[in-house]
């Protein structure tokens, strides 16, 4: 009886709620002290500085707040959103047996190899930002159950290469054209008004330590999580690889391309073509590529996988109207965690803590008499304690920029530099926070196999195994970062570590 008890208390639902009271409660004792703080931001080309207080849970507003912001905070939160429409391609695409067909030869591959495929795919296409989570967590949760190995080992591996690649890869990714945005605006404010950002920048540093990362990443999972899993016997099936999809897929694929090229008949269909410059065209919040893309990526699926069952005779009739929830199967706890994850987050974001906290942190090192390596290093350990709190990147990017960039700028690091050092420390912070909504997702999808590996999953347990992995791989990030600063290499194209 009493583990049964002590199950249920670790359950992942049992802990959100744990930490929403532990929030609500910080936000009383916070506010009655009156704990506060000064968020420095710019303001028509000038530093300025507002007061931050901490916002009481339990007042009027506060209640007010919980009851009527309830529904919107989970009709607003994104994740949920992203992750429905993927599923609904992946589901086709898996019922015609087109994943059959793609995934089953991967059961002759090597597991090392494997685990290094999937990290590198998992940093690589960070270049899609958060839909890169929504994309290849149920892709590779089903890749890993057709060839016979734990869908949550596959669940774990792609979540640590998306989030500790995420700072960096082979190519510039959306978050990193909007946060370019506030470090060109920092830069110019108090040191260089000429400063302009260049998302290549630090083209040379992104690819050298993607395969770097990715190499040693693949080696910590081999040796720490793969051993903690049986091999299953996988699925049979007669599907095989099919060309004509393959070359509708590259049709597709091309047609997608040709929308977002300017300049050509017809073309450009998918760029905010209200923007003068090519990237704010693509990643622009008016452009259609860039909020549309999950529905895209959704579309070309689905079509991909309806043709295949045409070729294989699978008939569009009660396969595909049940089959297109095949994905989403197991899915309602899930759905449950997002929920409560969406009110803690409303919660931090209503109560001011993350704020608070953050600008404190930023204030911090500001007042600091460092420079060079030690500030490189003191700045990247704050910024993953940032996140415990403020899991968004951009969000943490607003409070720091304003401060962070002159700061190094008069330590004689450049802008570009400084920003790539967040981007990587942001990734290793979101690894240790289950604040992440996209921890969340991960928690959800290993829920959905659990029944069928005799274990359980608990935020608290996810935590202690992937936590030496992602220190180690941290530590590997500051060895990085600080012996590319010391040698003076280039970062990238006309970018460097310092002025």
């Amino acid at each position: 009886m009493k583990k049964k008890k002590k199950r249920i208390f670790q359950g992942a639902l049992s802990t959100i709620l744990i930490m929403i009271a532990i929030v609500m409660g910080l936000s009383f004792l916070l506010s009655i002290f009156g704990v506060e703080s000064y968020q420095t931001y710019i303001s028509n080309g000038r530093l300025e500085s507002s007061l931050v207080t901490v916002n009481n849970i339990f007042s009027v507003n506060g209640f007010k707040y919980l009851f009527s912001n309830a529904l919107t905070n989970f009709k607003l939160f994104e994740p949920l959103t992203l992750l429905i429409i993927s599923l609904i391609g992946i589901s086709i695409a898996d019922t015609s047996g087109m994943l059959d067909s793609i995934f089953l030869p991967f059961k002759k591959v090597k597991s090392s190899f494997l685990t290094f495929v999937v990290v590198l795919l998992g940093v690589c296409i960070t270049f899609f930002g958060n839909y890169s989570y929504v994309m290849l967590i149920p892709l590779i949760s089903i890749l890993y159950k057709k060839i016979g190995k734990s869908p949550i080992l596959g669940i774990l591996t792609v979540f640590l290469g998306i989030t500790l690649g995420y700072g960096t890869g082979i190519m510039f990714n959306y978050d990193s054209y909007i946060l370019g945005a506030f470090t060109e605006a920092a830069a110019r404010v108090e040191v260089d008004s000429d400063y302009v950002f260049s998302l290549v920048s630090t083209e040379l540093i992104m690819i050298i330590s993607t395969f770097g990362v990715s190499i040693i990443l693949s080696h910590l999972i081999e040796k720490r999580i793969v051993p903690n899993f049986k091999k299953g016997e996988g699925i049979s099936s007669n599907n095989r690889f099919s060309y004509p999809t393959f070359i509708l897929f590259i049709i597709l694929l091309l047609v997608l391309v040709y929308m977002i090229i300017p300049g050509l008949p017809g073309s450009g269909l998918l760029l905010d073509n209200s923007s003068t410059r090519y990237i704010d065209r693509l990643f622009g919040s008016n452009s259609p590529f860039s909020n549309g893309f999950i529905c895209i990526f959704s579309i070309i699926l689905s079509i991909c996988g309806l043709f295949y069952g045409y070729l294989h005779n699978v008939k569009i009739g009660d396969v595909y109207s049940k089959g297109i929830c095949k994905s989403f199967d197991g899915l309602g706890y899930l759905f449950v965690l997002m929920f409560f994850i969406s009110q803690l987050e409303g919660i931090i974001e209503w109560t001011n803590i993350g704020v608070v906290f953050g600008s404190k942190m930023i204030d911090f090192i500001s007042n600091l008499q460092l420079s060079g390596a030690f500030l490189i290093v003191i700045f990247f350990i704050i910024i993953v304690i940032m996140s415990i709190f403020i899991p968004s990147t951009t969000g943490k990017w607003i409070i720091a920029s304003p401060v962070v960039v002159p700061l190094f700028m008069r330590s004689n690091i450049t802008p570009d530099f400084t920003q790539f050092i967040f981007q990587i420390a942001d990734s290793v912070g979101k690894g240790l926070t289950p604040v992440y909504a996209y921890f969340i997702i991960m928690i959800g999808f290993m829920e959905k196999y659990v029944k069928e590996e005799e274990r359980s999953v608990t935020i608290i347990g996810t935590l202690k195994m992937i936590l030496p992995i992602v220190l180690i791989v941290g530590f590997l990030w500051i060895a990085i970062i600080t012996l590319w600063y010391i040698s003076g290499i280039p970062i990238g194209i006309n970018g460097y570590s310092t002025l």
